[in-house]
């Protein structure tokens, strides 16, 4: 069973796209990392999954 699942999700903010139909699925019981470089969008994932608006 997925616990989250997010399908071709896009972002851009003030004109820098953050994310590019991205993909996300977690299962029941699984762990996830998100990494990445500093402004590259980590933020926003979850963010997006709570529904809050962007920063």
């Amino acid at each position: 069973m997925n616990c989250v699942e997010l399908r071709q999700v896009s972002l851009e903010v003030d004109g820098k796209l953050f994310l590019d139909q991205a993909d996300l699925v977690v299962s029941a019981g699984e762990s996830v990392v998100i990494a990445g470089l500093p402004g590259s969008g980590k933020s926003f994932v979850p963010r997006i999954i709570l529904g809050l608006p962007g920063m």
